[in-house]
């Protein structure tokens, strides 16, 4: 899942909006992301790729929802959830491997 969500997170240009297979992609990872529900809201319209308003030159998938609103998420969280959903030993040991990606990349 986090090499998938991470490759169409890439494969777009910011602002760019994702083709229907790599949304309905993105729709499946919110089942599992902690604040899901909330996420999607009114429903999603689109799915495009910016910048994630507290991290500056970082890139998330921001929702466009029926409603015109807009919601950013972070398909670490997604990948996260569903570890954690699996089991509580793969959550800490997924939780471990995005931290220390996390601090590579910076």
């Amino acid at each position: 899942m986090r090499t998938c969500l991470q490759k169409v997170l890439h494969e777009y240009q910011l602002n760019a909006y994702v083709v229907e297979l790599d949304k309905s992609r993105v729709i499946e990872a919110l089942r599992f992301h902690p604040r899901g529900h909330e996420k999607i809201g009114a429903g999603i319209r689109d799915i495009k790729i910016g910048h994630h308003p507290s991290h500056p030159g970082t890139r998330c998938f921001i929702l466009v929802r029926n409603d015109g609103t807009s919601e950013d998420v972070s398909y670490k969280k997604c990948v996260q959830g569903a570890a954690d959903s699996i089991s509580p030993q793969l959550g800490r040991y997924v939780e471990r491997i995005l931290q220390n990606r996390a601090s590579w990349s910076h």
